[in-house]
């Protein structure tokens, strides 16, 4: 039988393949592979860019002028400013004045509760009556402090309901001693010790009549 040119052992390349590998038909699967793949890359470049997953659509280059509202914030702020007025020595001074008068005529009709609560509750005659005197006493003394008080001469009139106020405390404390001393059963020293609640508040008014017309 002829043999064939082809599968002479001594033909060139086929020669070689026929000793390093007894079935050449392996190397077409490589090379089929490579061109699949070359061909993929190829043609996943061509392709156009994917769209954009929040838009929906391909990113464009887009060539008309951006919305200056669109892409600028606007930051305001706000400066508080505090105008600082300057109150006139004497003024100043007779408003803190004012103010310290109203807080003791506070303090007073607190005590003057105090004294007759324990009056009605203890019933101890020799402490309710030197308790009474000396928040007479004391009220004497606010009452002369008040119409001591300096005063600028164009707030002088409205300083004197202040001044009235104050006189009108001091009988309310005066009469609560007469009062725990009648022989009634408490009347006029309950109605003293109204009278004086009532005096507190026409002076609490009074001294923030006076304020105001200062300024204050």
């Amino acid at each position: 039988m002829p043999t064939s040119k082809l599968a002479s052992p001594g033909s060139g390349y086929l020669r070689c393949v026929s000793r390093t590998d007894p079935k050449p038909g392996r190397w077409i699967l490589p090379l089929v592979v490579v061109a699949i793949v070359g061909f993929t890359w190829v043609f996943v470049n061509a392709l156009p860019p994917a769209p954009d997953a929040t838009s929906g659509a391909a990113p464009t280059a887009s060539t008309e002028p951006q919305d200056d509202f669109a892409t600028t914030t606007t930051a305001v702020v706000v400066v508080n400013t505090t105008t600082t007025t300057t109150m006139p020595a004497e003024i100043a001074e007779f408003v803190l004045a004012a103010d310290t008068v109203a807080a003791a005529a506070d303090d007073l009709l607190l005590e003057a509760n105090d004294i007759n609560t324990t009056w009605e509750s203890g019933r101890n005659f020799t402490l309710a009556l030197n308790s009474l005197r000396d928040f007479a006493t004391r009220t004497s003394d606010f009452s002369e402090s008040v119409a001591a008080t300096s005063v600028p001469e164009s707030l002088a009139s409205v300083w004197d309901p202040v001044r009235s106020s104050a006189a009108e405390m001091l009988i309310a404390a005066n009469d609560m001693v007469s009062g725990l001393q009648a022989p009634d059963t408490g009347q006029i020293r309950q109605a003293a010790l109204d009278g004086f609640a009532t005096a507190v508040t026409d002076l609490t008014q009074a001294t923030a009549a006076a304020k105001a017309a200062a300024g204050g």
